[in-house]
This record gives structure tokens, sequence and C-alpha cells, in this order.
């Protein structure tokens, strides 16, 4: 599996963060969660309740947490730093490609908490984890 974000904002190549070299992937990684916003409804004497006329489909949060192994400390800095800054661009591309299987989708600034800390400074790991923003509708592949 590879995962890949893009960093044309930064000015420089994607990233990728599964090579277990660098970086890899927690197992739990995305299986997302949207929500229906209601725009408009309706009501009436003879329909209990409201009833949603138009619907529209929020962004898809997605979890991604990514490990980055290091030999030194500031190495280590730097490379939770370059997964910090990928993810906090305006608008990136993750790529996801498994089995030959690509699937890309558009995403907005995320969430983003990370530790360095205790026994994972110790073993020169860190973790960061994002709350990734995408639309709805993939740009590649079947979601």
């Amino acid at each position: 599996m590879s995962v890949t974000v893009s960093r044309d904002l930064l000015g420089l190549d994607p990233l990728e963060l599964n090579d277990f070299i660098d970086y890899s992937v927690d197992d739990q990684f995305l299986g997302g969660q949207s929500t229906w916003n209601i725009v408009a409804s309706a009501d009436s004497p003879y329909v209990h309740g409201e009833w949603p006329t138009i619907l529209k489909m929020g962004n898809v949060q997605e979890r991604v947490g990514v490990w980055a192994y290091a030999s030194e400390q500031l190495e280590l800095e730097s490379k939770v730093g370059a997964v910090l800054a990928a993810f906090r661009q305006i608008q990136y591309l993750l790529t996801v490609t498994i089995n030959g299987q690509v699937r890309q989708f558009n995403c907005q600034p995320s969430d983003t908490q990370y530790e360095m800390t205790g026994p994972l400074s110790a073993n020169k790991l860190g973790h960061v984890v994002c709350t990734v923003r995408r639309t709805p509708v993939l740009l590649q592949g079947v979601g």
C-alpha cells in the first residue's frame, strides 16, 4: 500500500507516508465519517415533525495516523514537521494505492495532534494523527 500527500503549495514533491523507512501509516487508516446537512425542511399538520426537502452532504472526516522513524532527535522533529506541514495545507491531494487500485481524495486543512516525547522520543519515534477533511466524492477510484 502506498499513501502520498501532495505538497504543491509548499513547492515540494509528494510525501510518501508508508515506505516503512521514514514513515508508516497506522493500522486504523481512513474509515471516514460524514453527515447530511439539512438545508431546508417542511412541516404541516398532516406530517408529524419536520421533513428535509433539500439535503447537502458535508465533507467527510477521515482519521489518518502516521508514524515517523529517525535515528536522531533533530531528524525526527524534521520528519514530524514535514507531515504536519503537508496536512495543514489549504488544499492537497491524498492518494492511496492498494494492489494497483488508486483512490485520490481532494482534502482541506486537517486538525492535527502529534507526540514525540517520553518513550517515543527515546526510541526516535514520532506519531502524528490527522483528522482529514475531504470532499464526499473521490477524484479517482471508487469509494
